[in-house]
């Protein structure tokens, strides 16, 4: 992972240029992790937040509107699979409430084993990659997660 920051550091990616593609959230204790992310998603035209800690989701997702959600699982706060839980599992009438729709397309990115994986898609989870991860791997599932729209 030091190696991917590194380089990440090294090489200066575009800045997108057009529309925004979506909002993204990307919540993890490890800010490795984070700025690798946070710079790839940025040069495809994603608008980019961050969180370290999974407590404060919750209310990130009642101010903002995401389209993806990169996720870590074990972190420090409420865990990935609470955080999971919770979204996808909102009270019809808190609907207004919450900016992010319970349908937001989640990639979980974790050092879990397979167990806490399988867990995760069963909560709802619409993908996921284990810890260490290639970049491009992260990049072609979110292609899949959020297909470009047509014009």
């Amino acid at each position: 992972m030091e190696r991917q920051v590194k380089r990440a550091r090294q090489v200066k990616r575009p800045r997108s240029v057009g529309p925004v593609r979506g909002n993204a959230l990307i919540v993890d204790d490890d800010d490795g992790v984070r700025f690798v992310l946070h710079r790839a998603l940025s040069s495809l035209g994603w608008k980019v937040s961050d969180l370290s800690d999974g407590s404060d989701v919750e209310t990130r997702l009642r101010r903002e509107r995401y389209d993806l959600i990169l996720l870590d699982l074990y972190m420090p706060g409420m865990n990935g699979f609470e955080v999971i839980r919770r979204l996808r599992k909102q009270d019809p009438m808190l609907l207004p409430v919450w900016k992010t729709p319970p349908t937001v397309k989640v990639l979980v990115i974790s050092g879990a084993n397979v167990e806490g994986l399988e867990f995760a898609r069963r909560v709802g989870a619409d993908d996921y990659l284990p810890k260490p991860f290639e970049l491009t791997d992260v990049l072609e599932a979110v292609k899949r997660l959020t297909p470009a729209p047509s014009h």
